[in-house]
């Protein structure tokens, strides 16, 4: 397998570009980019995915190499089929955290099983998770205890950030939005939504029928962090069906039933409004779950 690593700026790459640097944050799937054609990286780190590479590696560039894929997603070229991909991926996530997680993801059958395996994550039980190679980020650790909450109840977070505000390392003023998005059940999803909007947050939905086959769509995206009053970052994309089923980029090494629940879910986005307010949005949230219960649970028709 070759991992190929950020190489190209291009705004109009078929993968997700970060909004502050404007590198690609989940690599082309060939070599250079197809728009611009910048070649690829060709550093150790970026190609020390195979285990056997790995092994044969320094000390020191292990540490160099786990630092890469923490940064940087693994991604995976067309010639890869999906079986010694699924394989190549635990394989890789082994290398990665030293644990053999891999295989507990690949036994997630259930949009269940996905929730109590983040849970699992955020609180250090296991070392990766679908789509990210690393422990949570250190922001993230205030927050571990509702996410871990949101996702055993019903709402299984594929990304998060808390509200904060105040001067960065270079110097420009910084601000965040609190923000959560997600997949959810019918009756998940309407009561966050109902919760959500009952406290003026800005709730983004997408409905699984029209889930987007190839491309995401950015149309309903809200900026959630700005640097000196200009958007770097968005929350409220619709993800699409070749996004989620993918080993790399979403949950395609988890068993494909839970991957077709993924995609059979509603992918729900909350945000605070208010920049920099660090608490109201986790305070509803939490609420809803612990007020309403398992969200798994079955309506009961009066």
């Amino acid at each position: 397998m070759t991992v190929y690593g950020p190489h190209c700026s291009h705004e109009e790459c078929s993968w997700i570009t970060c909004d502050l640097s404007g590198l690609v944050e989940f690599p082309c799937r060939v070599p250079g980019c197809p728009h611009c054609g910048a070649p690829p990286a060709t550093a150790p780190e970026h190609w020390a995915s195979a285990p056997a590479r790995f092994a044969a590696m320094s000390p020191a560039a292990q540490e160099r190499a786990r630092a890469y894929w923490r940064r940087y997603p693994l991604a995976r070229r067309p010639s890869d089929g999906p079986t010694a991909t699924d394989g190549r991926l635990r394989r890789a996530m082994a290398a990665i955290s030293g644990t053999d997680d891999g295989q507990d993801w690949a036994s997630a059958r259930t949009l269940r099983d996905l929730g109590q395996f983040t849970a699992l994550w955020l609180e250090g039980d296991l070392a990766t998770v679908p789509g990210y190679s690393g422990r949570p980020a250190a922001e993230t650790a205030p927050l571990v205890p509702v996410l871990a909450a949101l996702n055993r109840a019903g709402y299984l977070t594929s990304g998060s950030q808390p509200g904060t505000a105040g001067r960065g390392a270079d110097g420009a003023w910084w601000e965040q939005r609190a923000a959560v998005e997600g997949f959810a059940g019918p009756r998940a999803a309407r009561m966050l939504t109902t919760a959500a909007r009952a406290a003026d947050l800005i709730v983004i939905t997408h409905d699984p029928a029209r889930l987007p086959r190839r491309r995401i769509r950015y149309r309903l995206a809200v900026p959630v962090t700005r640097r000196d009053g200009q958007p770097v970052t968005t929350f409220g994309a619709h993800w699409s069906r070749r996004h989620l089923r993918d080993p790399w980029t979403g949950y395609g090494a988890c068993h494909r039933h839970a991957v077709d629940e993924v995609c059979r879910a509603w992918q729900l986005t909350v945000i605070d409004p208010q920049w920099g307010r660090p608490g109201r949005l986790w305070r509803v949230l939490h609420d809803t779950v612990t007020q309403g219960g398992c969200l798994y649970a079955p309506e009961v028709t009066p």
